[in-house]
């Protein structure tokens, strides 16, 4: 009774050690909790929903009272763009996949028990084998550096993704801030078509003009308001893009500065920051993150090339109880296969970005070589413009003097008004342009950004 006893003892040990096994084995593992999706919307009503506030500060970057200048709507569109928030989540996913590439392979663990079932040994076999995958770990090592430049590609990546927003938010305010300079000009013009389309239809009816004579301040006031409403629509158009850019919803309207103040990069700067264009654009340096995490795989499946290796030991009783404990090795007879087929894809892929970061490199340089050189003919036409402007005023003035006292016909003075108004819509377009030249030059030059340091920056984050 006290051995059998003692056995049923020895049970309980065993089974209560293996529940308590298992409990922190399940209690280590991750389980599922489902995250529905919401579907309300979620845009901002008012301006007081948007975010002013850096991360890490308490004192508000942005004075929503004030008219905004370039420099707040940059602000509010990095700090509250739906899309940007969105791929910011996909550095966790990089995070996550470093994590994964560090992780040493699970050894495997073989059992075997075989029942006697007739001869003459007496007791049963059995074998247990533990075994580990060595070519794995061998290879995890450049994956793993493989997966921490992706991880900084990607931040890369979505640095980039914010400087186009950026330009993208400069290029908008700046058509809106020019557009209101555009819409006074057009309105004065509506107003003044207006009054003469006033007094026409009044002398009219009082007979002291004819409808051939009206004819002409119809036709100009018509062409006038056709242009204004093409402008209060396309108007609209931009200030609602850039609402979407912050999450806002259309019917808030946001109160701009009335100028804008972007002066153009020099020359000298110009040509200082082209020197380290790899080292500052942020889509040059994702892409050199790119190479050199590709560099890593192609590494790894040169390595993968030699037989695989299973590398363990096993522990075995035989029929007659007789125990052996000895090493166990599998491997591969690299005959058909030495992993020729994903060395040849790492290396057409290595190639593939090798082209891709030149041409991006060289693309860079001829858009900025040839934005700069549309700047620099713009600047021309604006002062050319700016020059004629008051010929043309002086020209639309006499024209009202002289169509008063009946020395010319209301057709000829609409033209001379209508030519004045074309030359002040020419300078707004041209100062206009000027400015989306100087925004695209600097995005395309990442002025403002700093150099990155390249690889030390990832030989730090290696050694954490």
């Amino acid at each position: 009774m006290m051995t059998r006893g003692l056995f049923f003892s020895g049970q309980l040990a065993r089974r209560i050690t293996e529940i308590g096994a298992l409990c922190l084995w399940l209690g280590a593992c991750a389980t599922y909790e489902p995250m529905p999706l919401d579907t309300t919307m979620h845009f901002a009503h008012s301006l007081s929903e948007l975010r002013t506030t850096p991360l890490g500060s308490t004192q508000p970057a942005v004075d929503l009272a004030k008219p905004l200048r370039l420099s707040d709507i940059v602000f509010l569109a990095v700090e509250n763009n739906p899309d940007l928030i969105a791929a910011r989540a996909q550095h966790g996913i990089d995070e996550a996949e470093l994590v994964e590439a560090g992780l040493l392979p699970n050894p495997s663990l073989s059992a075997d028990y075989g029942f006697l079932v007739s001869g003459p040994a007496s007791f049963d076999s059995w074998t247990f084998g533990l075994t580990e995958d060595l070519r794995a770990i061998i290879t995890g090592i450049p994956l793993k550096e493989s997966a921490r430049y992706a991880l900084f590609q990607g931040d890369a990546d979505e640095l980039w993704k914010e400087w186009e927003l950026i330009t993208k938010a400069s290029l908008l305010y700046i058509d809106v801030v020019e557009g209101e300079k555009l819409g006074q000009v057009l309105r004065g013009a509506v107003d003044l078509f207006q009054q003469r389309y006033d007094r026409a239809t009044q002398a009219l009816e009082q007979g002291n003009t004819d409808l051939s004579t009206m004819a002409a301040d119809i036709t100009a006031l018509n062409d006038i308001r056709k242009d204004y409403s093409d402008f209060e629509r396309d108007q609209q158009g931009k200030r609602n893009d850039l609402n979407a850019l912050f999450g806002l919803a259309p019917e808030v309207t946001l109160n701009f500065s009335d100028t804008v103040t972007l002066p153009p990069i020099e020359a000298d700067k110009v040509k200082e920051l082209l020197t380290d264009l790899p080292r500052r654009r942020p889509d040059l340096v994702a892409l050199q993150y790119g190479y050199k995490s590709e560099e890593q795989k192609l590494r790894a499946a040169i390595w993968g090339q030699f037989p695989a290796m299973v590398f363990g030991g096993s522990y075995a009783s035989d029929t007659s109880h007789v125990v052996s404990l000895g090493p166990q090795v599998t491997m591969d007879l690299p005959i058909f296969n030495r992993n020729q087929g994903n060395i040849a894809i790492e290396k057409a892929t290595r190639q593939k970005l090798y082209i891709e970061f030149n041409a991006r490199q060289t693309e860079s340089i001829l858009e900025i070589q040839a934005s700069l050189a549309e700047a620099a003919l713009i600047e021309r036409q604006l002062r050319e413009a700016q020059a004629q402007l008051p010929v043309a005023d002086r020209a639309a003035n006499s024209a009202e003097n002289a169509y008063r006292v009946g020395n010319i016909d209301a057709r000829s003075y609409a033209d001379l008004v209508l030519v004045r108004v074309a030359k002040q819509r020419e300078i707004i377009g041209d100062e206009q342009a000027i400015f989306e030249h100087r925004v695209a030059v600097a995005g395309l030059l990442g002025a403002g950004l700093p150099e990155v340091t390249y690889p030390a920056t990832a030989d730090r984050e290696a050694q954490k």
